[in-house]
């Protein structure tokens, strides 16, 4: 940890908060990291007593007991399992009143009332959380392949989350007593902390590296979900980064909550960015791989598991006869040209994703398509167009070629093949059976797929467990 600032790092939030003088605190030594967060205990305890003694009628002081003790439980809680996973030692006593001393020091000046002392303490706690973050980080990175690196991103991910609840505390500011020393500050903004800044890189760092090491020993990512039973070590790095990524994002939107709260979503920040915009930060995961990759798997299963796609709803719709799936069963002699050719528009839409022109091929109410025996059909237009809405999401393209058709009055039994394209590019070929049941004015009342989706779903796994997840261009956290 750099004790000292250069003059291009003393912005006017550091400026403003004292990071400097607090660095000048924390030391460079090993036991830096406990000097900070002993800064940030005493900073929390001050202001805690500071809301109780608060004369001021107007503030909620219950709520923010209520996070102070939230707080101080987390703080306990956390700092005891990072003295354990980092084997820091304790501070003495003298250590401690060294702190105490000069934080009191530190701390006298308070021109603009309460909201000046709680506005620069919570960015102080999160600065010496954050530093303590960066440290995590790195050695996870130095030690990959240690068991031990899984607890500490999680740990990571948990001390986040407790600060990203604790900033919530500024919500509760007065908004008269706060604006005036906004206005003061101008261009102090805590988005210049370049601690909270650095965070994904560092974390993309750790990743890149664990990413590399499936590459390295011959594991895809997806192999890892499949099979968690034999890499429990690997999904549990996995199910790490993923609580990360959640728990920053999270940071990050509830910052925008809070901003928001305090200056209403269209004002502009001290540093010019509309408060409105910072939601768009939340919704970039720091792994982008990560969502990919639970895409990915979302779509192998869908048709690994078509066979019972709503069984568990059906069955209680069914007992409790609040739906009918009955399949339609009225026979009618019909023109077999006239059904071959509804036949034969239902694939053409297919093929030409007129999702659409498809739905309309059946009876809009009691029209139903089941994509698999057993499974619960999907019966009306809105739930038939959503069934090929999601169709498409794991299809780009679909050409399907008629085998076979043989028509018997309304009832129309085609063997077919479809040769497609992957959302991803992989390219597929299948073949099924599929029923259709027409009524006399030639809408389809009843269609079943029947066709070796579980063949399907390992052709797909296979296929997609071999490609490369392609890295971002670039990972910025502000853009």
């Amino acid at each position: 940890m750099n004790a000292l600032m250069s003059p291009q790092q003393r912005t006017p939030y550091a400026l403003y908060i004292h990071l400097n003088e607090y660095e000048n605190i924390w030391g460079n030594d090993s036991n830096s990291l406990m000097r900070a967060l002993y800064c940030a205990e005493l900073l929390l305890q001050q202001n805690a007593r500071m809301n109780e003694s608060d004369p001021r009628p107007y503030i909620d002081k219950e709520k923010k007991r209520s996070i102070f003790k939230e707080t101080m439980l987390a703080f306990v809680r956390d700092t005891a399992c990072l003295r354990k996973l980092m084997q820091w030692p304790a501070l003495n006593d003298a250590e401690k009143q060294d702190i105490e001393a000069k934080i009191a020091v530190l701390r006298a000046e308070n021109k603009y009332g309460q909201e000046d002392t709680l506005f620069a303490s919570v960015h102080l706690i999160a600065e010496s959380w954050f530093t303590v973050v960066h440290d995590i980080l790195k050695k996870c990175y130095d030690q990959l392949s240690s068991r031990q690196t899984a607890d500490f991103l999680k740990l990571v991910a948990r001390i986040i989350d407790s600060q990203q609840q604790f900033v919530r505390i500024l919500e509760y500011m007065s908004h008269r007593d706060y604006h005036r020393l906004r206005i003061n500050l101008r261009d102090a903004s805590g988005a210049q902390s370049r601690r909270i800044y650095e965070v994904p890189a560092l974390a993309r760092k750790v990743f890149e590296g664990f990413w590399a090491q499936l590459k390295k020993i011959g594991i895809p990512p997806l192999m890892v979900l499949d099979n968690q039973h034999e890499h429990v070590g690997l999904y549990r790095l996995l199910s790490a980064f993923q609580d990360l990524t959640r728990s920053f994002q999270a940071f990050l939107f509830n910052h925008y909550l809070m901003v928001g709260k305090i200056l209403g979503a269209s004002s502009l920040g001290s540093l010019g960015a509309q408060v409105n915009g910072l939601v768009g930060h939340a919704a970039n995961s720091i792994f982008p791989e990560l969502d990919q990759l639970f895409f990915d798997y979302t779509q192998i299963t869908n048709f690994r598991y078509g066979h019972m796609s709503g069984n568990v709803v059906m069955e209680k719709e069914l007992q409790w006869q609040v739906a009918d799936y009955r399949p339609y069963e009225a026979s009618h002699e019909l023109e077999p040209e006239r059904v071959k050719e509804v036949i034969a528009q239902y694939f053409r839409c297919i093929e030409t994703q007129d999702i659409r022109g498809w739905v309309l091929l059946f009876h809009p109410e009691e029209g139903q398509m089941c994509d698999a025996p057993g499974s619960r059909p999907f019966k009306g237009s809105q739930k038939l167009a959503i069934f090929m809405k999601n169709f498409y999401k794991a299809f780009q393209s679909v050409v399907p070629q008629i085998l076979d058709l043989t028509i018997e009055k309304n009832t129309a039994i085609c063997h077919w093949k479809m040769n497609a394209r992957t959302y991803n590019d992989t390219l597929l070929s299948f073949s099924g059976v599929e029923t259709f049941r027409l009524n006399p004015q030639y809408q389809i009342m009843y269609a079943l797929a029947d066709y070796d989706a579980e063949a399907l779903a390992a052709d797909l796994l296979m296929g997609t467990a071999g490609m490369d997840y392609p890295k971002p261009v670039q990972f910025e956290l502000y853009h």
